[in-house]
């Protein structure tokens, strides 16, 4: 990690006016929780090239674990139309559900919820964005089914869906994630 982070710095550096350099040292910045920097570091890439899509990813994110929900979905619904065929699709809309999810907005969170988990079945965290929007929206048989879908397919058990979840800065919101996973029917706990 060190290294890497290293390298990022040098990069900007070196590169100052290349979006991708300060996406480097954002996505390394958020990998080493230091959210504001991620942040700022999206924002610089944003202000080189306003098309850049990943830095509105990277912006949305940082402003989602920094609890900012409602902050966060503009950047990343931008991200998306800027790059709708991005590989990465899965992640920008699972932390769009989230975003609007933990804003509120559990009508608006669900599609993307559902597309991510139908892009990454795989991903424990597409299921939990899923398994969230369905309870509060009342709709518990299939909530339970989002709830068993992201029990089976977290390989590492709840340890790694503790600590996505961890990554959110607000106690209130992962408390609120982990409060709509029970009405799902989740009997975990982390």
């Amino acid at each position: 990690m060190a290294e890497g982070w290293q390298a990022a710095l040098r990069a900007a550096q070196l590169a100052e006016t290349d979006p991708y350099a300060h996406y480097a040292v954002g996505i390394m910045s958020f990998v080493m929780g230091r959210l504001n920097r991620a942040m700022e570091a999206a924002q610089r890439s944003i202000d080189l090239s306003p098309s850049f899509a990943l830095g509105y990813m990277l912006l949305g994110m940082s402003r989602l674990f920094l609890g900012r929900a409602a902050l966060a979905t503009e950047p990343l619904q931008r991200g998306l139309r800027l790059s709708p065929h991005d590989p990465l699709a899965f992640l920008w809309l699972h932390f769009l559900a989230f975003a609007h999810f933990l804003a509120g907005e559990s009508d608006k969170a669900l599609q993307p919820a559902l597309d991510a988990a139908a892009k990454r079945p795989d991903l424990p965290s597409t299921h939990c964005a899923l398994a969230c929007c369905l309870a509060e929206l009342g709709r518990q048989r299939e909530a339970e089914q989002a709830v068993a879908e992201m029990s089976r397919s977290s390989s590492a058990g709840q340890e790694e869906l503790g600590e996505f979840v961890s990554r959110f800065v607000n106690p209130d919101q992962r408390e609120r994630i982990r409060e709509s996973l029970r009405k799902g029917g989740w009997q975990g706990h982390w």
